[in-house]
């Protein structure tokens, strides 16, 4: 964080070409904020160096707002939820990448790679594995595809209550977007592998997103659990 008299700005030094490349942040960033929703404002950049001066969107992140009051759970989820509908209402960027059910299934398969080998100290064959998850995927969550954030939780918003609407809903760490499933950005949110979210809270959640996407609230919780198990296994790898 920089400072200069009252005012304040963050400095992102990130070296280009990497996981995290400054220019896609650069790039997602500009989409978010071209739908209206608060990302950071870039007020320079020097993207050869891959230095970015971002907008300093305070420190009222909601896990910290989360830990002092609990309370105020759904109070702060229903927003990021209806942020993610928004999002996924409005065509994406080009040049997006685009994982099959099976590159999914790959992705997940860290569990077994990492976590099983820590536990067991053997790696056991993963064929059985992939074919179950990438099958599971197929069937309940290889739709139409739509803009995710993938790490859409509550490390990563802020709470900005001198804005309104979606807008109060602070964004970060968006970098590594792509195209994916509809429930993936609302099972980070929900499943949070940092902090426990209350069941009664997630189960109002998930029916306020299926209820604005009009889906089937059987088959969208068969969605939604697929993407879980996926998602749940690859942290646990991880």
């Amino acid at each position: 964080r920089l400072r200069l008299g009252a005012a304040t700005a963050v400095l992102m030094d990130n070296p280009p070409g990497g996981a995290d490349d400054p220019v896609a942040f650069s790039s997602m960033a500009r989409h978010l904020r071209a739908l209206g929703l608060s990302a950071p404002a870039l007020l320079a950049e020097d993207l050869p160096r891959g230095l970015l001066l971002l907008e300093d969107l305070g420190d009222d992140l909601f896990a910290r707002l989360l830990a002092a009051d609990p309370s105020r759970e759904a109070e702060l989820y229903a927003p990021a939820v209806d942020v993610l509908l928004h999002l996924q209402a409005a065509s994406p960027p080009p040049g997006l990448s685009n994982l099959s059910a099976g590159d999914w299934a790959t992705a997940a398969g860290f569990a077994l790679d990492w976590y099983a080998f820590a536990a067991t100290g053997a790696k056991p064959d993963g064929a059985e594995f992939h074919a179950a998850l990438a099958a599971a995927l197929a069937a309940h969550a290889d739709g139409p595809r739509v803009l995710i954030l993938r790490d859409y939780h509550a490390e990563n918003l802020l709470w900005l209550p001198g804005r309104s609407g979606l807008a109060r809903v602070g964004i970060l760490d968006f970098q590594l977007g792509q195209l994916g499933q509809p429930g993936y950005d609302l099972v980070s949110l929900l499943q949070d592998a940092r902090r426990d979210v209350r069941p009664k809270t997630e189960a109002a959640m998930v029916a306020r997103f299926a209820a604005a996407t009009g889906a089937d609230p059987a088959l969208f919780q068969a969605h939604y659990a697929t993407l879980g198990a996926q998602r749940a296994l690859r942290i646990l790898g991880i």
